[in-house]
């Protein structure tokens, strides 16, 4: 049976799309997760609070592999950020997903994405919390996902470091 003939419904492809991002999520085995917050006073629009998100993560980024490293070699934390319109679609933020390369990496990754974000205008506290296996939070970033709509991953800001397989 080909799929265009298949009566699959709207529901079961959403809940398929969550469970694969989800599982696939969990192979890369991440390390933190976080929230981005914006006051509910703030007036940014979506293009305004998706220019924050990159300046925020080109600033972790140059603080925790120096400007010089994300410049010319491309160093960044491995990441995955989800933009969410929230429950009753009135309320964008973003989560995120990140990896630390050792211990000491991953402390100082919180204490600079805490800095950094803090600084940004209309932001609430970071929430940012060590990510386990236990926690079974993997599809938390497309928990509000839709079909019809944009709310998704925000590629823009993700990073993952691509690793070859010798094949022979």
């Amino acid at each position: 049976m080909y799929l265009a003939d298949s009566k699959i419904t709207e529901y079961e492809k959403v809940k398929e799309y969550k469970e694969t991002v989800a599982s696939w999520q969990r192979e890369q085995n991440f390390d933190l997760f976080g929230t981005l917050l914006f006051t509910f006073n703030c007036n940014l629009n979506r293009e305004q609070r998706q220019k924050q998100y990159k300046r925020f993560w080109n600033e972790v980024d140059k603080r925790i592999h120096k400007p010089n490293a994300v410049q010319k070699y491309n160093k960044r934390i491995e990441r995955f950020v989800y933009e969410e319109e929230g429950r009753n679609r009135d309320f964008l933020h973003a989560h995120f997903f990140c990896k630390a390369d050792n211990k000491r990496q991953k402390l100082a990754m919180i204490l600079v994405m805490h800095d950094v974000w803090k600084k940004l205008p209309y932001t609430q506290p970071l929430h940012i919390v060590e990510n386990t296996k236990n926690d079974n939070r993997d599809g938390y970033g497309i928990k509000e996902y839709r079909l019809n709509s944009n709310e998704q991953l925000f590629t823009e800001c993700c990073y993952l470091r691509t690793q070859m397989k010798k094949r022979w």
